[in-house]
């Protein structure tokens, strides 16, 4: 298991530990979790860089993948319209 993954989705997702425990990560065991989460309170700067450089290349990605999308759902859109 990843330390960043658990991280992020209890911070995105909002989820309690329990949450995390029985929807994310049904396999681990509360004690493997909060192993986990104190894992990241010794290696925050570390685990935060790796989030930032995931999310930089999500939207990276994101901005590549969706710009011809876009442009084509826009053009249906208006010739739609314009109908």
């Amino acid at each position: 298991m990843r330390v960043s993954l658990l991280v992020s989705m209890k911070r995105a997702q909002g989820y309690t530990l329990e949450e995390v425990n029985t929807v994310a990560f049904p396999h681990l065991d509360m004690d493997q979790i909060l192993a986990a989460l104190t894992y990241y309170g010794k290696h925050q700067k570390q685990i935060e860089a790796e989030l930032e450089e995931e999310h930089r290349l999500f939207e990276e990605l994101r901005a590549k993948s969706d710009q011809p999308a876009r442009s084509a759902l826009k053009k249906r859109l208006q010739e739609l319209q314009s109908a």
